[in-house]
């Protein structure tokens, strides 16, 4: 089946696998800054959300464009080694496309670590797509060598 899908559809596959591996990883990620949080704030009693409800600081983005990576990476490389690719070119190969995929998005956050207007923040959304995209186009060329 993998043999057969269109550069496309592995850049569809990806970017799709890319988001839950973002959405895992940025979850996690505000679990520990949530953590963080509660262990500098004193929890106050408020009705509905405390101090430290939906506090993102480092461990949110470092998830969400380490998740992407990921998830974009298993995806093409599973498909690339379905296809043919030895399995360590399929890894290193698709892993080098998700980092330049998630490149822009990492170097603007990295800059600006507080506040995204809605420019960033549309970039930063997209990251996993532009991650399965830069995976599926790193691993096209790879296939098996006739006579190995």
């Amino acid at each position: 089946m993998a043999s057969k899908m269109s550069l496309l559809e592995l850049a569809a596959l990806a970017g799709g696998s890319g988001l839950l591996g973002a959405m895992d990883g940025g979850m996690a990620g505000l679990i520990i800054d949530e953590k963080y949080c509660k262990r500098h704030h004193i929890e106050t009693v408020d009705l509905f959300f405390k101090a430290c409800s939906f506090y993102t600081a480092a461990a949110t983005p470092i998830g969400w464009f380490g998740g992407s990576a990921v998830g974009a990476t298993v995806t093409a490389a599973v498909a690339a080694h379905r296809r043919g690719c030895p399995a360590p070119a399929a890894v290193f190969r698709s892993f080098a496309g998700a980092a330049l995929g998630a490149a822009p998005g990492a170097i603007m956050v990295a800059r600006h670590p507080a506040h995204y207007p809605p420019s960033r923040s549309a970039l930063i959304m997209v990251t996993p797509f532009l991650s399965g995209a830069g995976a599926a186009l790193a691993v096209t060329g790879c296939m098996r060598r006739p006579g190995l």
